[in-house]
């Protein structure tokens, strides 16, 4: 689903309050987050050469770094329908991840689970961590709660950035929120002031381009 398309839908959700539980607006900035666990729920579902967002999001990641946080970066890559495949690794974003933030990322072939937990709490302040492909648990396309507070154990707070994925009612993305105080990324809270503008206060005359991969399902 386009960019433009997602954020439609997901201001369409807020407005119909299925997301009540879900404090989502409250920004990072200005929070606390030093010696926090903070898991931090990216979207980098992008193909070789494609850094874009990548890019964008790279502000985010270090501004929580040299705030002391443990950042936990969360990510899906493409559709593995809930099983483990090397093609899919998260592993392979590691070196253009590292390129745009600047700084040493380790990699965590999981997401849930002891050793993931162990492994968060040997990183030190200001650390970054990629964890595995999020996609690879079948619990996370069904939004499962079990799944979700399994994710919940790693992290003190929750850090949405994933604009292009929240549309999905996915464990990472809906269910996650119940078990964690969760706030707006940056740039999360960036595009929402956007499209609000744009959908509560437009200026006339007013042209809107539609466009991307479904553009058929958006017609009438």
């Amino acid at each position: 689903m386009a960019r433009e398309d997602a954020g439609a839908d997901f201001l369409v959700r807020l407005k119909r309050s299925r997301y009540d539980d879900y404090t989502i607006m409250r920004s990072v900035r200005g929070l606390r987050v030093k010696g926090k666990r903070v898991l931090l729920r990216v979207d980098f579902n992008l193909p070789p050469g494609e850094d874009f967002d990548i890019q964008r999001t790279a502000p985010t990641i270090r501004w929580l770094s040299r705030k002391g946080a443990k950042v936990l970066l969360l990510t899906h890559l493409g559709r593995p329908a809930g099983k483990r495949d090397p093609k899919l690794s998260t592993r392979q974003l590691l070196s253009r991840i590292q390129k745009a933030v600047g700084q040493k990322i380790s990699f965590l072939d999981d997401c849930v689970g002891p050793k993931v937990e162990h492994a968060v709490e040997a990183v030190n302040p200001g650390g970054v961590l990629l964890f595995e492909n999020v996609r690879f648990y079948p619990g996370e396309e069904k939004n499962d709660a079990l799944f979700a507070k399994k994710l919940a154990h790693t992290a003190d707070l929750y850090v949405n950035e994933a604009f292009g994925a929240s549309h999905r009612e996915h464990a990472s993305i809906v269910a996650l929120v119940k078990f964690l105080p969760s706030y707006a990324g940056p740039l999360f809270a960036k595009e929402v002031r956007t499209l609000s503008r744009l959908t509560s206060h437009p200026l006339h005359p007013l042209v809107v381009v539609i466009g991307g991969a479904k553009v058929e399902t958006k017609l009438p």
